[in-house]
């Protein structure tokens, strides 16, 4: 029998409380009247999505806060693939996180207290293209890949950064440039970091600042 991309997700959609075992961790903790997972999610036009987790939590509180929010959602986009994660399997997400988006403003929800993350799975990861570095500088994006076998499913989260191999960029006079900018910025940062343990305030610190722009 052929395994098939509607496999992995039904047997999440079935089978929520087992996945944390499993490598696939959706929730921060397992508590089925804090969560809600709903499968082939209909976004209208954005399509429609494979899964999608909705997770209440509570918000300790918070004295310092006039109006503090007692409770926090996070919506999870879970999209399955069953072969390469890749630039195509991202978007397709980014779309559907955009339809919810456009859903909470129709219906006058704020967000402000909503917080949306993708997963994105597949059997593995596509390291030819771009893609690697959208996922890197994604922070609400989690990549997981599975492997299936008579055990049954079992799930990896990536945690690999990305990075070209190094070049030898010592002519090159635009890295020379960028590389002396940011050690000059980072002489900078610490020089101001001693003018803020001064014990009466810099008055002249705003202009100095405006100076060196």
């Amino acid at each position: 029998m052929k395994f098939l991309e509607k496999d992995i997700e039904n047997m999440i959609y079935n089978n929520p409380e087992k996945i944390g075992s499993r490598g696939l961790v959706i929730n921060s903790i397992f508590r089925p009247d804090n969560i809600q997972l709903l499968q082939q999610v209909n976004l209208g036009n954005y399509g429609i999505a494979d899964l999608i987790n909705v997770e209440y939590k509570q918000i300790p509180y918070d004295p310092t806060i006039e109006y503090p929010a007692r409770r926090k959602i996070v919506i999870t986009v879970i999209e399955c693939k069953l072969n390469d994660i890749d630039a195509n399997a991202y978007m397709q997400a980014q779309r559907y996180v955009t339809g919810i988006k456009s859903i909470l403003e129709d219906h006058d929800l704020s967000y402000s207290q909503i917080e949306i993350k993708t997963i994105l799975i597949g059997s593995s990861i596509n390291t030819n293209g771009d893609f690697v570095f959208m996922y890197n500088n994604d922070p609400h994006c989690s990549i997981y890949t599975f492997k299936y076998d008579f055990d049954g499913l079992f799930f990896k989260k990536s945690t690999q950064e990305w990075r070209l191999s190094k070049k030898d960029t010592s002519c090159n006079s635009l890295v020379s440039d960028f590389r002396d900018f940011i050690q000059e910025s980072y002489h900078l940062s610490g020089y101001f970091k001693q003018m803020s343990k001064a014990s009466e305030p810099q008055s002249d610190l705003p202009n100095t600042i405006k100076l060196l722009f």
